[in-house]
């Protein structure tokens, strides 16, 4: 790799998605005083001088580069298929939250109180090992040319990793470090009952057994999608499907007839012989509402209307418009018996596999929650969010003002009694006679 950025663009893309920084990582505080950045420099023919690297973020002591970002962005482009500028950017900010989070398990991992001198005589003996593997010391130096890396690298990416990994089993309680493991991982047996009767009733995780003889249950559906731009408007196929889902209710209609008139997928909305995940996966709009009906509905029944929505390029699906499906067969799952041989080890694999993720992610936020993190624009980004609230309270406090203006003005005057009419006065008694009185 070249020293320099390849492209301006990635430059671009790397300060657009480290301002707004991940949401659980603590900001920096104002008082404390901001890193200089590390620049190194070479001048080219005509006097100018070309940043080679420099510091782009700093989580608790320990500085992450631009150049370590570019790096790990093109080992990820060189496996993925990247084409769009959303697709760069979502690209981008998951590099920088995977660089972020193995920084703090490291960290986190150093802190645990490990003797630097075994974790250098660890790192010693993998090296040697990879060095042996690849056919010596000048096949592997040769390897880190093409490669564009350093020993020094290696040496840093071991260390990390080590920690890292070390910081990981002990949070899962797997080792304790200088402590004791800091979890109990043993699943229970009533969990393990718990899982079974879930698996055979749902089908939901069923393929972890399936060496142990388990099939999961499968569902043929019919979908009917009244798309947004036949119609034009989302909310004008809904009432379409509302009604037409209406009709079926009352028997008004018929299924097919439907089909052929508002349906508009392939094969007659006709699916293959699905499990639950695929039907997850492919079908229900993110709230497991299609899962739900497809588990517990009798055979020839109707679905409520829900949203039809298609994947885009950034991961967010997007609803094109509304579907109604009809489950046209359903084949049971196949368990094997809670006692048949090896069934629950396997399911206290998979509680452990689940309790260990759980662990790693809830410590991880942790972490977050506690980092010092500073990148470039983080001051003035601070400030304009402070403004921003003072703003938003400002509206507030004028908004409760007015309200407490409208409801005292009007409503007060509304409620005050009615005077009564008053009438002429008659003379008063113990008055003088008018002047002009003609008597």
């Amino acid at each position: 790799m070249n020293a320099t950025l390849r492209s301006p663009h990635l430059a671009q893309l790397l300060a657009l998605v480290l301002i707004p920084l991940i949401g659980g990582v603590a900001l920096a505080q104002e008082e404390t005083p901001e890193p200089p950045p590390s620049l190194e420099r070479f001048e080219l023919p005509g006097g100018r001088w070309e940043p080679l690297d420099r510091i782009q973020l700093v989580v608790n002591s320990d500085p992450i580069t631009l150049r370590g970002l570019e790096r790990d962005y093109e080992d990820k482009l060189s496996e993925l298929s990247v084409s769009t500028d959303a697709e760069h950017q979502a690209l981008m900010i998951q590099v920088r939250d995977e660089r972020v989070d193995g920084l703090l398990m490291k960290q986190a991992g150093e802190d645990m109180g490990f003797d630097p001198e075994m974790v250098k005589a660890s790192i010693s003996g993998r090296l040697g090992d990879q060095m042996r593997e690849q056919g010596g010391a000048h096949a592997m130096s040769k390897g880190l040319r093409s490669d564009d890396s350093t020993a020094t690298q290696i040496r840093e990416e071991m260390e990390s990793n080590l920690y890292s990994a070390s910081w990981q089993r002990r949070v899962m309680g797997l080792e304790g470090g200088a402590d004791r493991p800091a979890e109990d991982r043993f699943p229970r047996p009533g969990e393990l009952r718990q899982l079974y009767q879930r698996m055979r009733k749902t089908g939901l995780d069923i393929e972890y057994l399936g060496k142990r003889g388990a099939k999961p249950a499968s569902y043929e559906l019919q979908i009917m999608l009244l798309a947004g731009r036949d119609y034009g408007s989302l909310a004008k196929a809904r009432d379409k499907a509302l009604e037409v889902r209406a009709a079926l209710e009352k028997g008004l209609g018929d299924w097919d007839d439907y089909i052929d008139t508002l349906g508009i997928l392939e094969d007659r909305g006709l699916t293959p012989a699905w499990p639950i995940d695929a039907i997850r996966q492919r079908l229900d709009p993110g709230d497991n509402s299609l899962v739900q009906y497809v588990i517990e509905a009798e055979v020839e029944s109707y679905s409520l209307v829900l949203p039809y929505a298609l994947p885009t390029p950034t991961g967010q699906p997007q609803v094109i418009g509304f579907m109604i499906a009809k489950l046209l067969a359903r084949e049971a799952a196949v368990m094997p018996a809670f006692d048949a041989p090896g069934v629950q080890h396997d399911l206290g694999t998979l509680l452990q596999r689940r309790g260990d993720t759980l662990r790693v992610e809830d410590a991880l936020s942790e972490l977050k929650r506690s980092a010092y993190v500073w990148y470039p624009g983080i001051e003035q980004q601070k400030r304009d969010f402070e403004q921003s609230l003072e703003e938003r309270e400002r509206e507030i406090e004028a908004a409760r003002q007015r309200n407490a203006e409208a409801q005292t003005t009007p409503e007060a005057d509304e409620a005050k009694p009615e005077s009564p009419p008053t009438e002429p006065a008659g003379p008063d008694p113990q008055a003088g006679t008018p002047v002009d009185d003609p008597r």
